[in-house]
């Protein structure tokens, strides 16, 4: 029994062994599968995607209004006499009648036209909401990777505080370095560990809010267009042409098109309400016959037109008018202000990513001298020909010139990105056609 406990217990050892072992590190991602990843996940999409379908269902019985309406009845009617013994035999008639609009003024082609904007409406729309979750995702990814990289950044400054600290205390030893000057650095290296856990603190916070979306993926730890901004490959990352881009039109934003497409569906509408109060004129036709006493009376059809005037509705048709003109009002408002957030962020964009592509090169010099400038003080230390005060400054420094180069390239891809979607396209069809 012991030989068989011993067996099971080293059997559930090895399997926990082979299971902790087979658990490797979370997967990366490159920029443009995480992208995807996270915009296929967005809930909004779906409900929109919902909201057309209903769209073009609703359509349908509007795009056949020309056709008739046909139904079919049938009553079953039983009769007494009072006062007598017998009564009537009961009677059963059934028949089919058929009713066609003729004339309403333009209301049914109004109505059709509104249900077709509609459409229009809510495709401009879905195509909004996958930039709007496109930016969304964008930005998540860019933080989840400007924050590794001030992590490594940090790191790395930590490794060289720590290593500054050995000297310090060999010099120490030495007699060539005061004890206050050993603790200056302590302090400094105690500040630079706290520094580095709230940027692991930030990187486990930004790679937290994607990760359940990519399936426990991360993303690649890289600057997703860095190559393309330093080759200068299309005119978006080149400064000297941001300023010949033209503001997006109509058509090329989604949301400009589909807040005009709503103006055009509620005039639409305005010209259905108006219709509904004036006459109309119905083709209708029909034909029936009876059951009684097992005897089948011979068939009867009958064929008319009938004229419908309206004289007083309570106001309905009034109300529906004025509360449609309403609507038309406030969807050109809309437009309006639609049209001019769209100006507004194109140009704002534009100017900030300008800004930033012209200020990354400034930053990346300032970084080549300020690491020139910490090696050679940090030699010097180890002679003894620096203060600890010096150099300090100096490696406080370099830390600002890496921070900021990444803090640069951060700004970079993100008004890239919104100056892609200001232009009404996605971001991989905005550089791909950039090109060039």
């Amino acid at each position: 029994m012991n030989c068989r406990r011993q067996r099971l217990l080293a059997g559930t050892v090895c399997l926990l062994v082979w299971s902790i072992s087979s658990i490797g590190p979370a997967a990366e991602r490159s920029f443009e599968e995480a992208l995807r990843g996270l915009v296929t996940s967005d809930p909004s999409l779906s409900s929109q995607s919902a909201t057309l379908d209903a769209e073009r269902v609703r359509l349908r019985p509007l795009a056949y209004h020309i056709l008739p309406t046909v139904s079919f009845s049938a009553d079953h009617t039983l009769r007494s006499v009072p006062g007598t013994e017998s009564s009537p035999p009961a009677a059963t008639s059934f028949g089919i009648q058929m009713r066609a609009s003729l004339f309403r003024f333009g209301a049914d082609v109004a109505q059709e036209d509104s249900a077709e904007f509609g459409i229009l409406k809510q495709e401009a729309k879905l195509k909004s909401l996958q930039l709007k979750a496109e930016a969304d995702a964008a930005a998540s990814l860019i933080a989840a990777v400007a924050a590794t990289m001030d992590l490594a950044i940090i790191r790395k400054l930590h490794a060289t505080s720590e290593e500054l600290l050995r000297v310090a205390k060999k010099q120490y030893q030495k007699g060539s370095l005061a004890s206050q000057d050993v603790l200056k650095i302590e302090v400094d290296l105690g500040s630079s560990q706290t520094r580095l856990l709230e940027a692991q603190a930030t990187v486990e916070k930004t790679e937290g809010m994607i990760a359940p979306y990519l399936g426990g993926d991360s993303v690649e730890k890289q600057w997703p267009l860095r190559d393309l901004v330093l080759s200068g490959a299309s005119p978006l990352v080149r400064p000297q042409d941001l300023n010949s881009l033209e503001v997006p039109s109509e058509q090329s934003s989604p949301a400009i098109k589909a807040a005009a497409l709503e103006v055009k569906e509620q005039e639409a509408l305005v010209v259905a309400a108006r219709a509904r109060q004036r006459p109309s004129v119905d083709l209708t036709a029909g034909i029936s016959s009876q059951l009684s006493n097992s005897s089948l009376s011979p068939p009867q059809a009958q064929a008319g037109i009938s004229l419908s005037v309206p004289i007083f509705d309570r106001f309905e048709g009034a109300s529906s008018t004025q509360a449609a003109i309403h609507l038309k009002q406030a969807a050109a408002a809309n437009l309006e202000a639609q049209s001019r957030e769209n100006v507004r962020a194109f140009n704002a964009a534009r100017i900030a990513l300008k800004a930033a592509l012209l200020t990354i090169q400034t930053h990346e010099r300032l970084l080549v001298a300020a690491s020139s400038l910490y090696r050679d003080n940090l030699a010097r230390f180890e002679r003894g020909l620096v203060s600890v005060n010096e150099l300090t400054l100096d490696q406080n420094r370099l830390l600002s010139a890496e921070l900021a180069v990444s803090q640069s390239w951060r700004a970079v891809h993100e008004h890239l990105f919104d100056l892609c979607h200001a232009m009404g396209k996605g971001i991989k069809a905005c550089l791909n056609k950039g090109a060039g």
